[in-house]
């Protein structure tokens, strides 16, 4: 509902900037998108258990999903007038397979084991495992603007935006080790008293879940060039310190879920390129750079205990793109 009231409003504001006659231009394009990336957790710092207070280093636990794919986008953008512009866009994935999910933590054994080992450290890495995953990610985003400048060469507009980002994971096959174990034990097995080993671990099927969903109001600005007559080159920059991120994380070996809730910024830039072949008919290559960073919380709950954590959600993402469209 808050998503639909934020369009509705962006529609009213600019609504009295159109002409009653106005002239209408439209454009539809497909992209595809070869898009690289991650999203990723951090846990750490302030914590309670069980109603029981404490403090570890940050991050003690991180958890990075691969967004590496291919994706499909369809585009569409209405202009009043030469000057009010409407855009919106759909993005899906059109491969599962994303690559190895990398989950890594650090002072296991020093918070667990320190009277015992107290030649560990919270800074050693001490359990660190990669899985297979498979995404299903959704991304759409609407905004309007209106041009503040309009000449032959350059114009400027200055937009509204929201955008949506859902990134839902299915993660398999575990490959688990302890990098640490040989400073510790050398080569022995005294390590595995205290919960790790001197060997890979492995786990077939699927072992955990994880959805994000990034929502996102901004402000765009947008630069637009004609170094000659069928050629544009236009640059964006957009900006938001209000990006909410919610994830949701279901550790099904352990039967732990956990839920996280953070707010931060965004920016996002690119480079695009675009060739009128005709009137009517354009492609372009485009290059797109996003990242976000949240903090906030995280609550966990499990067989027995809950627990309240700091939290750090973040994504880095460079995108791709090779398009074509109708211009009309």
């Amino acid at each position: 509902m808050h998503r639909l009231q934020f369009i509705l409003i962006l529609i009213l504001l600019f609504a009295d900037a159109i002409p009653s006659r106005a002239e209408v231009i439209s454009e539809i394009d497909a992209s595809l998108i070869l898009l690289s990336g991650y999203t990723k957790y951090q846990i750490g710092g302030d914590c309670t258990v069980n109603n029981n207070s404490g403090s570890f280093r940050f991050p003690i636990s991180e958890l990075e999903f691969p967004l590496d794919s291919e994706y499909l986008s369809v585009k569409g953008a209405i202009e009043f007038a030469n000057l009010l512009r409407i855009e919106g866009s759909l993005n899906k994935n059109l491969s599962a397979d994303t690559g190895k999910m990398k989950d890594s933590d650090w002072g296991y054994l020093y918070y667990g084991c320190h009277s015992e080992l107290p030649q560990t450290s919270s800074d050693s890495l001490d359990i660190y495992s990669e899985s297979n995953a498979e995404l299903d990610a959704t991304i759409w985003d609407i905004n309007i603007g209106c041009k503040i400048v309009n000449k032959p060469k350059f114009s400027m507009l200055i937009a509204l935006g929201f955008l949506q980002q859902y990134f839902d994971f299915t993660v398999s096959d575990l490959d688990q080790w302890y990098p640490s174990y040989f400073s510790y034990f050398g080569n022995t097995n005294a390590g595995k008293k205290y919960g790790v080993y001197p060997y890979h671990l492995y786990q077939h099927g699927r072992v955990l879940e994880y959805n994000v969903t990034y929502n996102i109001p901004y402000l765009k600005f947008n630069f637009g060039f004609k170094p000659v007559k069928k050629l544009v080159v236009s640059s964006d920059l957009g900006l938001s310190p209000f990006v909410s991120a919610k994830d949701y994380d279901n550790h099904i070996l352990t039967d732990k879920i956990s839920k996280g809730d953070c707010t931060g910024m965004f920016l996002k830039t690119n480079i695009d390129i675009k060739y009128f072949f005709t009137k009517y008919l354009y492609a372009g290559n485009r290059v797109d750079y996003l990242y976000i960073y949240s903090e906030g919380k995280q609550k966990q709950t499990g067989p027995g205990y809950s627990v309240k954590i700091e939290q750090e959600i973040s994504s880095s993402q460079l995108g791709l793109s090779i398009y074509a469209g109708l211009h009309f």
